[in-house]
């Protein structure tokens, strides 16, 4: 099988799963979500391989996606702020007993940093699949993997044509100002599309906004994980989607859009 049809086969079926995981059932995403942060705490200890992770961490992880989604079956409402305190507790305890606690911090800070990578983006997303009343509708998680797609598609294919002003050259040399531009024009255009399109609570604004978040959440998602990859000195996260690389390279965006539409939606 030549790289070119693996790539566009595992592809489809990536695009496939998520889209039906999402589409059909809230806890069909929260399954969804809870693999995506085992899979991304395993890529992660890899690429922090010099100074690892505490499996607290993981335990972290599914603290958190385990308390929001008792909290969601049981409509109580999300507070995630025990699971956290009790999350970075976990951590610290294993801290003091690793064998290098007395010279080095830095396993711990980056157990701390996976719960906090990891564990809330993967903790919130379900929760965008219910509207104000409670009732199922997930347009706007779909609509957040649209955008994010139509804005890393077309600032490669803009960047690629007419890129020439470097956007952050030490971490994504290939990545230009052009083609931000571009994917975020094209992010907000499927997020005017969704409001025309689709019946939502969310106005045209929303939409607009959700699209820009997309494009500038996406991209500092993709330069974040860039950023853990050249300190690993890897190409990719992983080997987890054949000819794609890691789950984290194709998830990154996405980990850093969901807190902040989060936080736009909380703010409002």
């Amino acid at each position: 099988m030549s790289e070119l049809i693996k790539r566009g086969l595992y592809g489809a079926i990536y695009v496939a799963v998520i889209l039906a995981s999402i589409l059909v059932d809230s806890m069909l995403t929260f399954a969804l979500m809870g693999i995506m942060g085992v899979v991304g705490f395993f890529e992660m200890r890899k690429l922090t391989s010099n100074h690892r992770i505490y499996y607290s961490s993981l335990l972290g992880i599914l603290i958190l996606w385990g308390t929001s989604a008792y909290q969601f079956i049981y409509g109580t409402g999300l507070n995630l702020a025990p699971a956290i305190v009790a999350s970075v507790v976990a951590i610290f305890v294993q801290h003091i007993w690793a064998s290098d606690s007395e010279i080095t911090t830095a396993r711990m800070s980056n157990s701390v940093l996976a719960v906090a990578y990891l564990a809330l983006p993967i903790s919130l997303a379900p929760w965008f699949t219910v509207d104000s009343y409670g009732f199922f509708d997930a347009t706007l998680l779909l609509g957040l993997f649209v955008m994010i797609w139509t804005n890393d598609t077309f600032a490669y294919l803009v960047g690629k044509s007419i890129g020439k002003h470097r956007l952050h050259e030490r971490l994504s040399p290939k990545k230009s100002v052009e083609g931000f531009v571009g994917g975020m024009a094209f992010a907000i255009l499927a997020g005017y599309l969704f409001h025309v399109y689709t019946i939502t609570e969310y106005t045209l604004s929303d939409w607009i906004f959700f699209g820009l978040i997309s494009s500038i959440g996406g991209t500092m998602g993709d330069l974040f994980e860039s950023a853990l990859k050249r300190s690993a000195k890897v190409k990719d996260s992983g080997k987890f989607i054949p000819g794609h690389g890691g789950l984290l390279d194709r998830i990154d965006s996405f980990l850093f859009v969901v807190p902040m539409v989060w936080l736009y939606l909380y703010i409002l």
